[in-house]
């Protein structure tokens, strides 16, 4: 089994759950709240790392915390399932990353998140990469980092892999370095228009399947509850 590097964000959210959102200029009180590790980068590494106990494989984070109360609530869970950290960089000039998550009676949702130490986030911070690795990705960091990463890992012959969320635009250059992409059917569309796909009348798997052919990668596309298509 390939060792999993996960390049990305480490948040921590302050979830509340008031009776309805805030308009514009609005005070709305929630009886609780509560705070919880998150952060795309931070979830992709645990659910490795969790998705089977038992295996050889070594799970490593890069990324970066600030030097203040969050970054243990940040860090906890990954070390506790057996996450290396030891590539998440202490930063003593910005605080941990954090996002405000507010989920009304409906289930509806506003969130901001605060970047902090995720927009410090370098490739300069990855471990030796090589042919054992997985260099696994998400674009809640600075771009231009993910770009020069997943350089740095074809040139190294890594596998990798990118979940394009939040949406955003991939360069072609970069598309055509990559083992796969994942999207979900928002992304799968907004990836298509940044590429130059006309979307009207297309499918999302369709789409998916365009993109694949156009940059000879594999895209895979979640469905939520009906699964996924490649």
């Amino acid at each position: 089994m390939k060792d999993i590097i996960t390049f990305g964000s480490i948040v921590v959210d302050l979830v509340l759950n008031p009776p309805k959102l805030p308009a514009p200029g609005e005070t709305v009180t929630s009886t609780s709240y509560a705070l919880l590790p998150g952060g795309k980068g931070a979830n992709q590494a645990y659910a490795a790392a969790k998705s089977d106990p038992t295996s050889k494989s070594k799970v490593v984070m890069v990324g970066a915390v600030g030097d203040d109360a969050l970054r243990k609530l940040a860090l906890d869970d990954l070390e506790e399932a057996n996450v290396d950290v030891s590539s998440v960089n202490l930063r003593k000039d910005l605080p941990t990353a954090c996002a405000a998550v507010c989920v009304d009676a409906k289930g509806e949702n506003q969130i901001i998140v605060g970047s902090a130490a995720n927009q410090s986030v370098s490739m300069q911070q990855l471990p030796p990469l090589d042919s054992e690795k997985v260099l696994l990705m998400q674009m809640e960091i600075p771009h231009d980092q993910n770009w020069a990463a997943v350089k740095a890992a074809y040139s190294a012959g890594a596998t990798t892999v990118i979940n394009v969320a939040p949406a955003g635009p991939v360069p072609a250059d970069t598309l055509r370095m990559l083992d796969y992409v994942i999207v979900n059917e928002l992304e799968a569309c907004t990836l298509a228009e940044h590429v130059g796909l006309s979307v009207e009348g297309q499918s999302e798997t369709e789409l998916g399947r365009q993109i694949a052919m156009l940059y000879g990668t594999t895209v895979v596309v979640t469905l939520g509850a009906n699964g996924a298509a490649v």
